[in-house]
C-alpha cells in the first residue's frame, strides 16, 4: 500500500455533489504548492541554498534528459554527464521559487567541488524521493536484469585465489 490513505470511506455522492465534491477536490490538490523545501547551508560557498523537491513535470524531464537512442530507435546506455549538477540545478530556487541555476550553468556547476556536490546533490535526491534504486534504474545499474553487463543471462562471478 502507498504512502497515501486508500482505506475505504463512506459510499460516494451522486448528482450535484458528486460534481462539488470533485470541484473541491481538484480546488485542494491543484490549488497547493506540495513541493518540499528546504535551506541548505553550504559552507565552501559561504551561502544558503532554497531547495526544492522537484514536481512531477520536473522530474520527469531531468529523467527524460538522461535517456539516449541511436538512429534506429535502440536505447542506448544514460547520458550520465553531470547528473548531479543536472538535478542541483533544477532544484536550488530563490525565495519566489524560480530556478537560480540555468540549463547553461550546468556545465560550470557540474565543474565544482564533488565533496561540495555530494551533499547538495542528497538533499535533492531526498526532496524528490529520488532514490538511490531509482538512479539505478536511470544508469542501467539495477539488480534486476545484468545480462547487458556480463554479455550473458548469466550473473557475474568473481572468484577470489
Amino acid at each position: 500500500m502507498s504512502e497515501l490513505d486508500t482505506a475505504a470511506g463512506p459510499p460516494p455522492p451522486s448528482g450535484s455533489e458528486a460534481l462539488d465534491e470533485a470541484a473541491a477536490i481538484r480546488a485542494a490538490s491543484l490549488g497547493i504548492d506540495d513541493c518540499p523545501t528546504e535551506d541548505v547551508y553550504v559552507p565552501e560557498w559561504k551561502t544558503t541554498l532554497h531547495i526544492k523537491g522537484l514536481s512531477g513535470t520536473e522530474r520527469d524531464a531531468w529523467e527524460a534528459a538522461t535517456v539516449r537512442f541511436d538512429r534506429n530507435g535502440k536505447r542506448l546506455p544514460p547520458d550520465l554527464a553531470n547528473l548531479r549538477a543536472k538535478l542541483i540545478a533544477r532544484s536550488v530556487v530563490d525565495a519566489n521559487g524560480k530556478r537560480v541555476y540555468r540549463d547553461q550553468d550546468v556545465l560550470a556547476l557540474g565543474q565544482k567541488a564533488a565533496t561540495t556536490l555530494q551533499p547538495i546533490f542528497e538533499v535533492c535526491q531526498r526532496l524528490s524521493k529520488l532514490t538511490d534504486e531509482d538512479v539505478e534504474e536511470l544508469t542501467g545499474n539495477s539488480n534486476g536484469d545484468r545480462s547487458a553487463e556480463t554479455g550473458s543471462g548469466s550473473p557475474s562471478v568473481s572468484i577470489s585465489p
